[in-house]
């Protein structure tokens, strides 16, 4: 599965607003992709949304991209957003942390949209049955 340079610098981009939303507002968001070149993020809170939820974004988005050497408390005097969403998408773009998403991503959703064609394809296994021979 390829992923392309223009879609990891997408990704990082909105994947860097919406930790600097979260941050500002504390409400956690969802960060979507519709598996090519279309990034959205929207609160939780929202209705759920149309594209598929590449990731969540809360007080565990760090996880993703390990320490940054900013800060990342909007309560610290050293606190600088633009330096944080720079980090953000340097490690993101740079370091292959975007790309290694991506492309996780796209096997997920591959395995899933198998499995959900196999069950479409078999509708009595969904029950337990055995299938019609």
């Amino acid at each position: 599965m390829s992923v392309q340079h223009s879609q990891v610098e997408r990704f990082a981009l909105i994947y860097a607003e919406a930790v600097l939303t979260y941050l500002d507002s504390g409400d956690a968001q969802w960060v979507t992709w519709d598996g090519d070149h279309q990034f959205d993020f929207s609160s939780v809170e929202l209705d759920p949304p149309e594209l598929p939820v590449l990731l969540h974004v809360d007080e565990t988005w760090h996880q993703l991209i390990g320490e940054l050497g900013v800060s990342s408390d909007p309560d610290s005097e050293r606190y600088a957003p633009e330096a944080l969403r720079e980090a953000i998408m340097h490690e993101l773009t740079e370091e292959g942390l975007g790309e290694r998403a991506l492309k996780l991503f796209l096997e997920q959703r591959a395995r899933f949209l198998e499995t959900a064609e196999d069950d479409a394809d078999n509708p009595q296994a969904d029950r337990g049955e055995a299938p019609d021979a």
